[in-house]
């Protein structure tokens, strides 16, 4: 689908090159796909890096997002075209909604769900996973199709929002002191033995 949307947009550039957005949106999807096998079994007894997973999945997720914010979103506000407006706040509004139910989800699951709590957990990761899939989806059909924008030149162009910040709140979450990540265990290691 993003291949025949760039062959119609031709050779037009924008903030954010289309690659790098491409990229982008096939590595949140192929982490998607990740969870959504992980849940797709019988509870595990246990799973090697979670932590680390979840961290590098939000940490792409919410990047993407603040990066749709700042290159793509805020500049469409200003466009000249009615249209192009209303793609992007609505886009940002959808965004900024799921960011806030992906936030209650971490603060929900942040540790590994108990075998009787699986069927439940399994439940949300999917729920979750489809609206980041149809988020990533609206993206490619509604937003790119009108790039680049043709702004007025009036207007804030930032549309005030930043995931960049919420991913590392959310690191937070993920990494309790009990399930600090690899290098920071390392880290706090070599200065207790000093």
């Amino acid at each position: 689908m993003e291949k025949a949307i760039l062959a119609q947009m031709g050779a037009r550039r924008l903030a954010m090159p289309f690659d790098q957005l491409f990229i982008r949106h096939g590595r949140i999807l192929r982490n998607l796909e990740t969870f959504e096998m992980l849940v797709a079994g019988a509870h595990p007894a246990q799973v090697d890096g979670l932590a680390d997973h979840r961290w590098a999945f939000t940490r792409d997720l919410l990047i993407h997002f603040a990066e749709m914010e700042l290159n793509v979103f805020g500049p469409m506000m200003r466009d000249s075209r009615i249209e192009a407006q209303q793609q992007a706040a609505a886009a940002s509004a959808a965004t900024s909604a799921l960011v806030r139910d992906f936030r209650e989800h971490v603060a929900r699951w942040h540790g590994f769900p108990k075998a009787d709590q699986w069927d439940t957990y399994r439940r949300a990761i999917l729920q979750l996973t489809q609206r980041i899939r149809a988020r990533i989806d609206a993206e490619a059909v509604d937003i790119l199709p009108l790039l680049p924008a043709q702004p007025e030149g009036g207007g804030p162009r930032n549309t005030g929002e930043s995931y960049a910040a919420e991913a590392w709140k959310i690191r937070g979450v993920i990494y309790s002191m009990h399930h600090k990540p690899i290098v920071e265990r390392i880290d706090s290691f070599d200065e207790d033995a000093a």
